[in-house]
């Protein structure tokens, strides 16, 4: 593993090509001490059904769950029961169940330790959280996490999800205070806080698992060299991996490419696994649908026509299935001294068939339709900038390195 160059700054963003191999998750020498944990990311199956993400099997006896990582919590949350009934009360248990990647039941743990919030803020934070989830952490506890790949951390900090409703999946925190990399870098799991990830694809066309890595990351899972970028924590969003985009186009069959922003625009932006879509400015948005031949009254149509049946998680903007051509999409980032770093989606991590969970907590596809990667509400409200999601991280890999005794993090 290369050093930083002496100009790196605080918070850097190293962003590479990822290769799709057919290759084990081990990433060490056998012999090894205290190696790396690679986890995969994929479709992981609980007790009522299975989601996309990591699975893990937490407390005595186990209660398996599936979480998303996401980069601006430190806490791990698991959602719970409750969180359903305040949700959508005309959801059925088994929709929120899938959606949520299955619930954790704290009363039906031997091993759970229910803490104070006072004993567990004093030290980790979760302003995100609490931006978008009024009301913030309000049950905490420690119980034992056990990981697919074998790890098993004991004592793990868990936040109760009980009111956080504009949330999906539990989320797997990896923050710049993130309570999992410490314990297992603690326990000694890990070698250090350091964390890659290939977030994998949801393509129904091309679907790949990806990889999260502890402590390394896995050198067969990228190519080319590494580009950085520089990071900074400024904004009303905490998010580490905020970086700048330079330039986004649309790229369509015939070669024409169309900007969504103006030659003299640099917009900053939030790198974050946890969030399914594109989130884009007013004018990007605008443009966006211009251009693509977006119908709100179709989309609107289509919500209502499903809305007794099927429960979604972001819809994203609805076409309908002849119109959708193959689009490419090209993001441009700043990078290091005066650098550039491209990334270019395919058609299908952009548009996918319309599915959503019925009431018997199954996949169900709405036919005709397809829904882009893309949110249908532009930024502009408090802690909301621009949002590169799982389609845009399906093509690139990051990777993080905290050092919390300085409160540096960088990136390999």
């Amino acid at each position: 593993m290369s050093s930083l160059p002496r100009h790196a700054a605080s918070y850097l963003l190293f962003l590479s090509f990822l290769l799709f191999p057919r290759c084990s998750l081990a990433i060490c020498d056998s012999l090894c001490v205290n190696c790396p944990i690679a986890v995969p990311l994929g479709n992981c199956t609980f007790d009522t059904g299975e989601a996309f993400g990591i699975m893990v099997d937490v407390g005595t006896p186990s209660q398996r769950l599936c979480l998303t990582p996401s980069t601006v919590t430190n806490t791990t949350f698991v959602s719970t029961d409750s969180l359903c009934a305040m949700s959508d009360p005309n959801m059925t248990r088994l929709q929120c169940e899938n959606i949520r990647g299955g619930l954790f039941q704290a009363n039906r743990s031997e091993t759970f330790v229910s803490a104070s919030l006072q004993e567990y803020n004093s030290s980790r934070s979760d302003p995100a959280w609490e931006l978008f989830n009024p009301g913030g952490i309000r049950k905490v506890g420690y119980d034992i996490l056990h990981l697919a790949e074998g790890a098993t951390l004991y004592g793990f900090p868990l936040g109760l999800n009980d009111v956080g409703n504009r949330s999906n999946l539990a989320m797997l925190g990896l923050g710049i205070n993130s309570t999992f990399l410490q314990t297992a870098q603690n326990q000694k799991k890990a070698p250090s806080t350091l964390w890659s990830l290939d977030a994998g694809s949801q393509s129904l066309a091309r679907p790949r698992n990806g990889e999260a890595v502890v402590g390394g990351y896995n050198k067969k899972r990228v190519a080319g060299d590494f580009t950085w970028s520089p990071i900074t924590m400024a904004g009303d969003r905490p998010c580490p991996l905020r970086t700048t985009i330079k330039e986004l186009q649309i790229i369509f069959p015939n070669g024409t490419a169309l900007n969504l922003m103006t030659t003299a625009e640099k917009v900053q932006a939030c790198i974050e696994p946890y969030d399914n879509l594109f989130r884009l400015t007013p004018s990007m948005l605008r443009h966006w649908k211009s251009v693509t031949g977006f119908r709100q009254e179709y989309m609107d149509q289509q919500i209502e026509a499903n809305r007794h049946n099927l429960s979604f998680t972001e819809v994203g903007l609805l076409y309908e299935q002849h119109q959708a051509i193959d689009w490419t999409l090209k993001v441009t980032l700043e990078a290091e001294e005066g650098k550039e770093y491209a990334a270019i989606l395919p058609q299908y991590e952009l548009l996918q068939p319309l599915r959503g969970w019925n009431r018997a907590g199954q996949r169900e596809t709405v036919p005709g339709v397809v829904n882009m990667a893309v949110f249908n509400e532009p930024t502009g409200g408090e802690g909301e900038i621009p949002t590169l999601g799982k389609a845009f991280l399906s093509v690139v890999s990051s990777h993080l390195h905290c050092t919390h005794s300085t409160a540096l993090t960088k990136i390999w």
